[in-house]
């Protein structure tokens, strides 16, 4: 029976989510497609959203809420505010038949702090850093109650720091006061975050709490499932060669592809969206991967071009599902949320479990149902992780840390 559930926009963001949970011994698992929801504790919906239109997310987050029977659900959003938040948490309201939900962004143990409605990245507003660059989805607005404002029909309000930091009874009695059916919430500490749980899980009525992966570990203490830290997830070791599949163009991508070349000889396999000469690509990370060496087929070094996420996406996907037919290997390495739903997807995977993590936020899973049925995975947001990520995926998909 299903006890609690993660809606999140994209694959990722459910599974880095899903992933800080197992630290309680709470393994999530997370669906790739409408297949029937497994009987599990822990469930994760991901909506696929984050660059659709709002019309779109709005539809697909009350869809999932419809699906799921179950009162506790946490929205997972994007901690630098890209896709559809005002509208995803409208729709995912509508289909749980809730009246209230509570935002709030804020993730201090990654830098990402906001005070007076601002949003900041170590001290930078959003808009300011890289992340109101981003090619797909940039972050042009850096007050996060005027952005959801402006992608929602519900009426927004600010709860400020100067209420957050008086604690859970403050948050509480401020948050009956509001007519408002989204708040948006000031943190720059951890603990602020652990008070609006708290706050928000014990309001008369059910409030959706919303928020990244900060909020979502005081939610599950508030609602009494954060367990005492188990023996960390470890499998046992086996050799075998890894094929990375690196379709984000973030800088720290790029970083962690050359820091595994250098470090775990990872050829690197550069394609580019012309798949007229994919058969050449294909066939030489299949020759590499058989003489037992790990291979990244990957687009992050391209050139950038208007749209084509989605079409690299595609052409990863292609490509990596070819080569895993042709040849045996232990693991996949998925870094980018379009390529990792889209490589899942192409090669016919249902779901995946969540076990453990290799970095904060950066989770190992084993796949199930088609060429990934029982195959050790590991993805990776495009930003996440220091410099070793992609060395570190490697060593522990082989057992080795």
């Amino acid at each position: 029976m299903v006890t609690i559930a993660i809606v999140a926009d994209d694959l990722t963001g459910a599974l880095d989510t899903a992933a800080r949970w197992t630290r309680s011994g709470l393994c999530t698992t997370v669906m790739l497609t409408s297949a029937p929801l497994p009987d599990t504790p822990a469930l994760a919906i991901h909506t696929a959203s984050r660059a659709a239109t709002a019309a779109q997310a709005y539809r697909r987050a009350k869809e999932a809420g419809q699906r799921l029977r179950v009162r506790c659900v946490y929205k997972k959003v994007d901690s630098t505010l890209r896709g559809n938040i005002g509208a995803e948490v409208e729709g995912l309201l509508d289909g749980l038949g809730f009246s209230k939900a509570l935002l709030a962004p804020a993730f201090p143990a990654a830098g990402r702090t906001m005070e007076g409605g601002v949003l900041c990245v170590h001290g930078v507003p959003l808009a300011k850093t890289e992340f109101g660059r981003d090619s797909q989805c940039p972050a042009r607005e850096s007050h996060v109650p005027t952005l959801v404002a402006s992608q929602t029909q519900l009426a927004v309000g600010h709860l400020p720091l100067e209420v957050v930091a008086q604690g859970e009874d403050a948050i509480r009695l401020a948050l009956q006061g509001y007519t408002a059916q989204l708040v948006v919430a000031d943190a720059v500490e951890s603990e602020h975050l652990y008070a609006l749980a708290r706050a928000a899980t014990h309001m008369p009525q059910p409030w959706l709490c919303c928020g990244s992966a900060g909020l979502a570990d005081g939610w599950l203490e508030a609602l009494g499932l954060a367990g005492p830290a188990g023996k960390p997830f470890a499998w046992e070791p086996q050799a075998g060669p890894v094929l990375v599949v690196a379709g984000s163009r973030h800088p720290a991508a790029a970083r962690q592809l050359q820091e595994a070349q250098e470090e775990r000889g990872l050829h690197l396999v550069h394609l580019v969206l012309d798949e007229s000469e994919g058969g050449a690509w294909w066939s030489q990370a299949s020759r590499v991967l058989a003489e037992g060496r790990h291979v990244a087929l990957t687009t992050t070094f391209s050139p950038y071009r208007p749209g084509g996420e989605t079409r690299a996406a595609a052409l990863l996907a292609r490509a990596a599902a070819v080569v895993c037919a042709s040849v045996q290997i232990l693991g996949l390495i998925l870094t980018g949320g379009d390529t990792a739903d889209a490589v899942c997807a192409a090669m016919d995977m249902t779901a995946v479990r969540v076990l453990g993590e290799v970095q904060p936020g950066i989770p190992a899973a084993s796949g199930t149902g088609g060429q990934g049925d029982g195959l050790r995975l590991v993805t990776k947001a495009g930003g996440f992780g220091d410099e070793r990520a992609i060395v570190d995926s490697i060593d522990f998909i082989q057992g080795l840390c």
